[in-house]
């Protein structure tokens, strides 16, 4: 991706794998948990949500660090407080 916007492209590939790590759940298991009586957000919660803390994990961590590193860079660049944009002056 070449769009240049890093938090876009973290999305862009946080989707990708959870879309790859979301077709290797078998389902046959959705479908016991439906036998189960189990609605769409136990489905959700309980089978679907522990798979992909791999997958949330490293994307939650690389956002931060993007915003982190965004701060950084805005507090370094502007010397005087009346230039300073609101995530800075906040």
């Amino acid at each position: 991706m070449a769009s240049g916007d890093n938090f876009t492209d973290s999305l862009f590939w946080a989707y990708r794998g959870a879309s790859k790590l979301y077709n290797t759940l078998p389902k046959e298991l959705v479908d016991a948990m439906m036998i189960d009586s189990a609605g769409s957000m136990t489905i959700l919660w309980r089978s679907l949500v522990p798979i992909s803390i791999p997958c949330i994990v490293p994307v939650a961590i690389y956002t931060f660090i993007l915003a982190w590193n965004e701060y950084l860079f805005a507090l370094t660049l502007t010397r005087t407080i009346n230039i300073r944009s609101v995530p800075i002056g906040i």
